[in-house]
């Protein structure tokens, strides 16, 4: 689910409307909210998770440049020392 789909699930009210509603109402909106809580914290929980796997990715990707780097400058000075 994208981000702006919970933004549209999110009721937009002002203190005064919130003040105004009917029980009924008010508690359907709690329910609402709950439910779309609990959907927030799953993207949330596999979000965290999807870039805690990219970090470790960058890093490894990060500690194979630096070697591929450090290994040309060692072939590139046997290169022009023979």
């Amino acid at each position: 689910m994208e981000i702006k789909e919970f933004k549209n699930r999110l009721h937009k009210l002002t203190a005064q409307e919130i003040q105004e509603l009917q029980m009924d109402v008010a508690m359907r909106i709690v329910e609402e909210n709950c439910n779309l809580l609990t959907d927030l914290e799953q993207v949330l929980f596999d979000e965290i998770g999807d870039y805690g796997k990219h970090k470790i990715a960058v890093e490894q990707i990060k500690s194979i440049k630096s070697t591929v780097i450090e290994q040309n400058r060692a072939l590139k000075a046997v290169v022009q020392s023979g």
